[in-house]
């Protein structure tokens, strides 16, 4: 009987560990399934934001419009505006709801400056960054490098984290120069902002202001 006893013990034993690591593991899938759907949330709200399409002082949806158009639930929406309230993209109104903040970025001098090319392997660039670097070094500003691999779709994704970020200035070589720029929104939210930014190894004909030889 003292046998079965401890035998019974074991097996409940291991019956709760293998039930709490199920547990774990369910969450873990749930959390994954909602991972995109809250990823889609932010940087949908954060898009309508950066392209003006929601500007400061305007009410965004309520979490239960939110949790109903893209299928989550409450606490995941109340998690996605909360990240962008740290960001300062949106504040909240006890009683009245959640609306968009006026940007306090790009009001001072950051001493930063964003070089975008479109690749870093090609012969050329890691000589042209190494002299971009010198001056900007010289002059005490620092270099915030990116790259497109020449897409257009990865030019628009770099400006708007660049959008924002306190930046003091742009370099950048246009993605796919021979076809129409669709992003250019994002260079007029530049000019909004005060943000020079000139081109390099090319530029978009309806955006010849810019251009440098």
């Amino acid at each position: 009987m003292i046998l079965l006893y401890k035998r019974y013990k074991l097996c409940h034993a291991v019956f709760m560990e293998a039930s709490k690591v199920k547990d774990i593991k369910e969450k873990e899938i749930g959390d994954t399934m909602k991972e995109p759907k809250f990823s889609r949330l932010k940087e949908d709200i954060k898009a309508k934001i950066v392209h003006s399409e929601w500007k400061a002082g305007d009410k965004i949806p309520s979490e239960n419009m939110f949790a109903a158009q893209y299928h989550i639930s409450r606490q995941t929406v109340r998690k996605a505006i909360g990240e962008l309230t740290e960001e300062g993209y949106l504040y909240a109104e006890h009683g009245r709801g959640t609306f968009v903040s006026e940007r306090t970025i790009h009001t001072r001098t950051s001493k930063n400056i964003a070089v975008v090319t479109t690749y870093l392997s090609d012969y050329i660039f890691p000589r042209l960054i190494q002299g971009i670097e010198q001056v900007l070094t010289a002059n005490g500003y620092s270099i915030m490098l990116k790259t497109t691999r020449n897409s257009r779709a990865a030019e628009a994704r770099c400006m708007e984290e660049l959008l924002s970020k306190d930046i003091d200035g742009l370099i950048i070589e246009p993605s796919k120069t021979q076809i129409s720029c669709r992003h250019t929104s994002l260079y007029d939210q530049m000019d909004e902002y005060g943000i020079p930014y000139v081109f390099i190894q090319g530029y978009f004909e309806q955006m010849k202001k810019n251009l440098t030889c």
